[in-house]
């Protein structure tokens, strides 16, 4: 990546609210943006979601547009869901996305998210959620890696993988009271032959208090 934002280390979080308006719009908008890179001082830095989730779906962070070459890294994400208000009631409120949406079509590939703390998610902490299309096509999500990153209590699942997605790296991260499974494949794609696939997935840590598979 060529640009970017570093966010220093703060003994407090940096808070952000969900913007009003409709189509819905997220939190951080990188929806369109290549060879971008959004970094951290590690545990120091906290980004956190806050306030009212206006009733419907809310992705903290979005990435989609047919981008490529994104990096985020270094910091905790933090959904802190006990302390937000008027959540979406199907679950749709997630740290990360990564696919279109009904504003903003198109997929994205070539995305690397590590060293990272993603923790008290009221969903996902992770959602891969491209668009129903055909392998090849622009809504595709591809070539991306999860390495080396922490998810703390996130409430729905860890890594939530549906439709058109392919050649995904998980590799060596943890995962700790996660609320359903931790890495949930459906192929919930309206087109037949689509789902996920490609996967590599190696060194991760699952610790459960509770008898919820951790890969479906």
């Amino acid at each position: 990546p060529c640009g970017g934002v570093y966010i220093p280390a703060d003994p407090f979080p940096y808070r952000f609210e969900k913007p009003v308006g409709s189509p819905v719009h997220p939190s951080i908008d990188l929806r369109g943006i290549a060879k971008f890179r959004l970094a951290g001082d590690g545990q120091g830095t906290t980004i956190q979601m806050a306030g009212d989730g206006l009733g419907g779906s809310w992705a903290f962070i979005h990435m989609a547009g047919t981008e490529r070459d994104l990096v985020i890294e270094n910091m905790v994400i933090d959904g802190d869901y006990t302390n937000l208000t008027n959540l979406d009631e199907g679950e749709q409120t997630h740290l990360i996305r990564l696919g279109g949406s009904i504003a903003v079509t198109g997929g994205v590939s070539h995305v690397r998210l590590q060293n990272l703390w993603l923790k008290n998610a009221a969903g996902d902490a992770i959602a891969i959620l491209p668009i129903s299309d055909i392998f090849g096509s622009v809504q595709e999500v591809s070539n991306i890696d999860i390495f080396h990153c922490d998810f703390i209590n996130n409430q729905r699942s860890g890594i939530s993988n549906q439709r058109t997605v392919q050649f995904v790296r998980i590799h060596f991260n943890w995962f700790e009271e996660t609320g359903d499974t931790d890495i949930d494949f459906e192929p919930t794609g309206a087109i037949i032959g689509t789902g996920p696939r490609r996967y590599s997935i190696i060194g991760n840590q699952f610790l459960h208090a509770s008898g919820a598979a951790s890969v479906t």
